[in-house]
């Protein structure tokens, strides 16, 4: 024992007495007789000699971050002459797609020992059998504890661990932080492979990057790398980084070195320019390219023979320190090729803490500020105009019309070429002045102009016409004009133009007639008068047009009765009245009509303003119970939709599915970022028990993507033809054909421009570190080159022919946009079908063509056949009327009938017992695989099974499968006839999701990749369990979506919208619905 210590406590001495006369003898520095470099200090350890221990300290206070800007730690005083520390440390995350692990080192697996291969003690740093169920990996590391050192000559003898199918990293080098270092790493695996790296952020040679560039030199690692100690040597100089292994030449860029400069033809990104501590790092993470698994069962190990760096200090009190020391007289420069240095150099308190990145001075280009101020103008200029816009409106539509019982006079058109009409004796522009506006949209149409053609997503066709938009005339009769032939059919056939046109009020002491007595006398007025209107509106060929406002002949006027019908109200109301109903538009509010109360002469008053949206009072409404309160406010009740435009029938539960297809192409997107082992049961599983069971009972719904698309799909054919298939006029289908691009195209255009700046700020940075925490190599995204590459892509998008796909869909953070070209191509099969179908009027021939067109599109292997079943679907509901034909029953036999939605459940039932089957992993899995092998191949027109690869690749996200199909037609059958079941889909909570759907479709991936990336990582790395960082996640990023989206639905959305229609209407020359 005793001599035991006078040997360690002689080889102290003999290390501090080699020490002193190191630094006496290298006071003004250390020569570089290759590059001519002067170094001003050194760390100089070789780990196979006898104090190699003393110099690590083992058991720091506090672990010091191997990276420049993270924490210095406390690995003790500035007098301690150990220059190596080794640390404890779990990533928060691992960086680079393809990562699954995360890393770790602990302080007790970097030690000293003997490798009996060598016969010679050595520094081993070793990675630990992998931790399977956190998946984590840990390693060790060793850092030095200073942490100034800002360029230098690194020499250092490594052996890395033996190549194996399982792989490690070994890293040396200095690092400041994860976007400024230059390193040397040897990934040991079964193709082993030398690396050297470099990345700055380049604020010294390019100002105001934001960005780091990475760039990497590969090179074989050798054989005799592999087996043999082997010095790895850089060279950080400013303005060039140089790498060698054997004492490779600095000017040789053969294999045995390379040597890069800044601005080089070979460089690509700025060189690194801050300083930190130099550390060695050997580690495991799962890279799949080079690095391999982590090992598991075993240990294995990397060794390091000696450490010789020569460096210079970032701090500026070392630089006049070595300066004075020098300045007295020449002093001896040491060699740093000479082998007997041993020792470092003295250093101050300060080296040990972290040094501080040198701030940049930029100036924003004056072009810049005068383009951000000019935009920021133009902008308001547009808020403050639409503001200003509606509340003009809004005050003009309130106050041009006053409540029933204010004594507001009537606003009736006077007679051409008289004065203001009289109502006793007041004038009517002493009653309130509104005869100029008798024809003021508002006062007869409170309800907006609704246009849904959000046709990706569902949204039908609609209009809502203006009451008042001028029709065309019949045609003159003999010896009359035609304002005196209307003027007879809408009164009964006994007042001419002249006649009607005076609005005279009922003489001074006449009884107003009841509302029976008023009908009577009319003779069914309300019926000749839908009956004329509709032959007038039908009949386009007029095209001498009404216009109740312009100063023209009667003749051109169109003519009222003074007679008031057994609604109680004007005939202009009754007018308006009448056109509502032809539309059989629900939604529009109609002016009411009510006698001037107190008066026995006068004319009719408009109940105008808000009144006119509210009814007639009534009888107070009973106080609801709690299941009918619950069915009145959260549901929508059956008809509710009530009828488009077009007169087809308003499916009032399309709302709610699209916006259930919707959030179910948003959550399946959140399990494949967050549960990725649900969706995919050969990944790893955070919580194997949940993760399976979900996927066996919720996931063929919830994260079925055939589901979820065929949905979509569907939906969109189901109403995109609608109009022609129901009027049968070509001006519909050419507007359907027309708009759809245009009004696709300003939202996803502005998705797309969105996510190119988002990524451009950085938005997107933790997507690449994402993997390590949630396990899940699902996402990905990348920049673009530059705006031109952007533009060119942008244009492909709209025309790329499957099965070839724009760059937008697995680059860019928008992998969802794959259906765009799907739904562009796809809607031209809807068109051609309708425009064939709707000329074959035999059901049987009709029903035929559709089957053919069905069985080939499927066939061909085409999400084609989900769009002709969308269009049967309409054909079948707005043609056949084929949910009143299933309610009555099917005849069977003896009078029994079975309910139509029978046939509606069995293929429900097949498509979902199937998906069930093939989601448990059951032989239903080969059934979806053999059907997938009878289509064929888009490369070689062969079927699918013929492929050598066919079993092992499995089938495409992008290819539909038929059982998915089944169910899918399922869904919409069901909703259509069964009440029970649509009931789900007419909840409020799935019309909020369907009214804005398409913005979150386009929208969902930037919250998940940039608020949710961040929110599980800082989460998880807190401390808290994943299943709670991930319920964190999802509650408040759909909160944030929710309110993204209102926002862009409410201005992008609409925009494409409204410019779809003005094209359109543009383009036709007026043929367009009104705005």
């Amino acid at each position: 024992m005793t001599t035991t210590r006078i040997g360690v406590i002689a080889a102290i001495v003999l290390g501090l007495a080699q020490l002193v006369v190191a630094q006496s003898q290298c006071q003004c520095g250390y020569r570089d007789p290759t590059t001519g470099a002067l170094w001003t200090d050194a760390i100089i350890t070789y780990f196979n000699e006898t104090d190699a221990a003393s110099q690590v300290i083992s058991s720091p206070a506090s672990s010091p971050d191997v990276q420049g800007a993270g924490a210095p730690g406390n690995t003790g005083a500035a007098t301690d002459s150990a220059p190596w520390s080794v640390y404890d440390h779990l990533n928060a995350y691992n960086e680079g797609y393809g990562i699954d692990w995360r890393t770790g080192f602990r302080s007790n697996n970097s030690y000293t020992t003997v490798d009996g291969n060598f016969s010679s003690q050595v520094m081993q740093l070793a990675v630990l059998p992998a931790d399977l169920r956190h998946r984590i990996t840990w390693g060790a590391g060793l850092v030095s504890r200073r942490r100034d050192i800002l360029f230098g000559s690194f020499r250092t003898s490594v052996l890395p661990s033996p190549s194996s199918n399982e792989g490690t990293f070994l890293r040396m080098g200095v690092r400041y932080d994860d976007y400024d270092y230059v390193e040397t790493s040897l990934a040991a695996s079964y193709n082993a492979t030398l690396t050297w790296e470099w990345a700055a952020k380049g604020q010294d040679q390019i100002q105001g990057s934001s960005q780091a560039v990475q760039q990497i030199l590969w090179q074989g690692i050798g054989w005799n790398a592999q087996h043999n100690f082997t010095e790895h040597r850089m060279e950080w100089q400013n303005p060039q980084v140089g790498w060698f292994t054997n004492n490779g030449d600095w000017t040789n860029n053969g294999t045995s070195g390379a040597t890069i400069a800044a601005g080089a033809s070979n460089v690509t990104s700025p060189l690194p320019s801050y300083g930190g501590p130099f550390a060695y790092r050997h580690y495991s993470e799962g890279f799949k390219g080079i690095g391999q698994a982590p090992p598991e069962g075993f240990q294995l190990n990397a060794e390091l023979l000696y450490a010789r760096l020569f460096f210079n200090s970032s701090l500026p009190s070392r630089s006049a320190e070595f300066d004075s020391g020098c300045a007295a007289g020449p002093t001896p420069e040491c060699n740093t090729d000479d082998l007997t240095l041993r020792g470092s150099t003295a250093f101050s308190a300060a080296a040990l803490q972290s040094p501080e990145r040198p701030t940049s001075s930029y100036s924003t280009p004056s072009w810049a500020v005068a383009l951000a101020v000019a935009s920021a103008a133009v902008f308001a200029a547009l808020v403050i105009h639409g503001l200003v816009n509606w509340a003009v409106h809004s005050a003009s539509s309130r106050g041009k019309y006053e409540s029933a019982g204010t004594g507001a006079g009537v606003p009736l058109s006077p007679r051409p070429g008289q004065g203001p009409m009289t109502s006793g004796n007041t004038t009517m522009e002493e009653e309130g002045g509104a005869g100029a506006h008798w024809n003021y949209p508002a006062a007869l149409l409170a309800a907006q102009n609704r246009e849904e053609g959000a046709d990706e997503s569902g949204d039908e066709y609609e209009e809502h016409d203006d009451p008042l938009r001028p029709w065309p005339l019949p045609e003159k009769g003999p010896g009359s004009s035609s304002a005196d032939e209307y003027a007879k059919t809408a009164t009964g056939g006994g007042a001419t133009a002249k006649e009607a046109e005076g609005n005279v009020a009922p003489a001074s002491g006449e009884a107003t007639l009841s509302p029976t007595e008023d009908s009577q006398r009319q003779g069914s007025v309300a019926s000749m008068d839908s009956q004329a209107f509709k032959e007038w509106r039908r009949d386009s060929s007029k095209a001498h047009l009404l216009s109740p406002s312009s100063p023209s002949s009667s003749s051109n006027k169109l003519p009222w009765s003074n007679s008031r019908n057994a609604y109680g109200a004007s005939p202009l109301a009754n007018v308006a009245r009448l056109n509502a109903d032809e539309e059989n538009d629900d939604d529009s509010g109609f002016v009411r009509w009510e006698q001037a109360p107190g008066r026995r002469r006068g004319l009719a008053r408009p109940v105008a303003g808000k009144a006119a949206l509210r009814p007639a009072k009534g009888p107070k409404k009973p106080r609801l119970g709690p299941i009918a309160w619950v069915k009145e406010n959260l549901f929508i009740g059956e008809g509710g939709g009530g009828k488009t435009a077009s007169g087809a029938a308003r499916v009032e539960y399309l709302d709610g599915l699209r916006g259930f297809a919707c959030f179910l192409v948003s959550f399946h997107h959140f399990m494949l970022i967050f549960y990725f082992g649900q969706t995919t049961p050969t990944a790893f599983m955070h919580y194997v028990g949940f993760e399976t069971w979900f996927r066996y009972i919720l996931g063929p719904i919830l994260t079925n993507g055939g589901l979820n698309v065929g949905i979509f799909f569907c939906l969109a054919a189901r109403v995109i033809a609608n109009r022609y298939l129901v009027r049968g006029k070509l001006q519909d289908l050419a507007e359907a054909i027309f708009r759809r691009v245009p009004r696709l195209m300003v939202p996803i255009t502005a998705a797309l421009i969105l996510n190119y700046f988002l990524i451009e700020v950085g938005a997107f940075h933790w997507v690449t570190r994402l993997q390590s925490v949630t396990w899940s190599p699902w996402s990905y995204y990348t920049n673009y080159t530059n705006l031109g590459v952007f533009i060119d892509d942008w244009m492909g998008l709209w025309f790329t022919e499957p099965p070839n796909t724009p760059p937008q869909i697995s680059l860019y953070a928008t992998g969802i946009l794959w259906t765009v070209p799907l739904i562009v191509q796809y809607s031209w099969t809807v068109f051609l079908c309708a425009l064939v179908a709707r000329e074959i009027v035999n059901p049987i021939k009709r029903y035929t063509f559709y089957a053919l067109c069905w069985l080939c599109s499927w066939y061909a292997g085409r999400f084609e056949y989900f769009f002709i079943a969308g269009l049967i679907i309409a054909d079948l509901d707005n043609r056949l009327k084929y949910r009143e034909k299933a309610a009555k029953g099917i005849p069977l036999f003896g009078g029994v009938r079975m309910p139509g939605q029978f046939i509606a459940w069995a293929i429900f039932l097949v498509g979902a017992i199937f998906t069930w089957l093939n989601f448990i992993g059951g032989p239903a899995a080969d059934v979806f695989l053999q059907e997938y092998g009878i289509h064929p191949s888009w490369d070689s027109a062969e079927p699918n099974s013929k492929n050598t690869d066919f079993e092992s690749t499995g089938i495409p996200y992008t290819s539909p499968e038929l059982f998915a199909f089944f169910f899918v037609i399922g869904f919409f059958l069901l909703c259509d006839l069964c009440t029970s079941f649509r009931t789900f889909f007419q909840l409020r909570f799935w019309s909020v999701f369907g009214r804005n759907a398409f913005s979150l479709y386009l929208l969902h991936g930037v919250i998940f990749w940039s608020w949710g990336a961040w929110l599980v990582i800082e989460l998880v790395h807190k401390g808290v369990e994943y299943w709670a960082a991930v319920l964190v996640v999802f509650f408040t990023s759909y909160i944030m979506l929710g309110i993204l989206c209102e926002a862009f639905t409410r201005t992008f959305d609409s925009w494409g919208i409204g410019l779809s229609k003005s094209l359109w209407r543009e383009c036709s020359n007026g043929l367009g619905r009104r705005a």
